[in-house]
């Protein structure tokens, strides 16, 4: 039986669509200039490296036993009871905290995932409730000065 996973983080990915546009224009401008017009090749190649950029963007999914950190097409699973941590940051980026996790890869070694939730519908206090569920020595931190 396989479980619904949550999103946690949208990433910018799907903004990759909207490009297609420029893309367009600036592709049928160049061809039509033969080339020769440089502010349209640039925007070309402008374009093109975004939504490449975009497309390789990093997704967060949840269901109720592992965190998946998905690049692309590779999938790399975070089981919940790896997880050290979960804090947020002292530091704001536009007005808001990005969480950051805690967690022991496999081997010895602790790393730490930084994201920016998408959080509609309470998505990250679902997140904390599973990973407490499944891990009950995990340290969660709503806000990185006031915490229990």
């Amino acid at each position: 039986m396989t479980e619904e996973r949550i999103l946690l983080t949208n990433g910018y990915r799907n903004l990759r669509h909207v490009l297609y546009i420029p893309v367009l224009i600036f592709a049928m401008d160049v061809i039509n200039s033969g080339g020769k017009n440089a502010g349209m090749l640039a925007g070309l190649i402008i374009s093109i490296g975004l939504y490449l950029l975009l497309l390789r963007a990093r997704r967060l999914r949840f269901d109720q036993q592992n965190l998946y950190v998905i690049h692309g097409r590779a999938e790399r699973t975070i089981h919940f009871s790896d997880i050290e941590s979960i804090k947020k940051s002292r530091s704001k980026i536009n007005g808001r905290r990005h969480w950051i996790v805690t967690y022991d890869d496999g081997t010895g070694k602790k790393r730490k995932l930084r994201y920016f939730p998408w959080d509609f519908g309470g998505v990250s206090k679902k997140l904390n409730a599973a990973v407490q569920s499944a891990n009950p020595k995990v340290v969660i931190w709503d806000h990185p000065y006031f915490h229990q």
